[in-house]
């Protein structure tokens, strides 16, 4: 197991899943009062994507880089609207590579970078 995918944190992360590939959202969630559930809110563009990655067919709460603790599967119903359906965390649609989304943070020594 490589060192970033051992990671563990005081907090969770949300990965979304497109196909052939994971995005982890950029912020850690603290965990608000273990061992009781934390509530959050997490905006997603299912199941169209965001765009660049295509359509987002699976999120997971994760605990590490890549553990993944709980899953859902989003998938479109015969109607067009959203099902959203529990998932075990190896389902096929979350085994694959993982990114982290960037942070686009401004460089003070770059005029051209703002």
């Amino acid at each position: 197991m490589r060192g970033a995918q051992a990671e563990r944190s005081d907090g969770f992360a949300v990965i979304r899943y497109f196909p052939g590939s994971g995005m982890r959202s950029r912020h850690i969630e603290p965990y608000i009062a273990p061992p009781a559930p934390t509530g959050f809110d997490f905006r997603v563009d299912a199941p169209a994507g965001d765009g660049i990655h295509g359509p987002v067919r699976a999120l997971c709460v994760a605990y590490s880089f890549d553990g993944r603790a709980a899953c859902v599967g989003l998938d479109t119903g015969a109607d067009g609207t959203l099902v959203v359906t529990d998932v075990p965390a190896d389902d096929p649609r979350v085994l694959v590579r993982i990114g982290v989304e960037h942070v686009y943070a401004t460089n003070p020594t770059c005029g051209t970078c703002v």
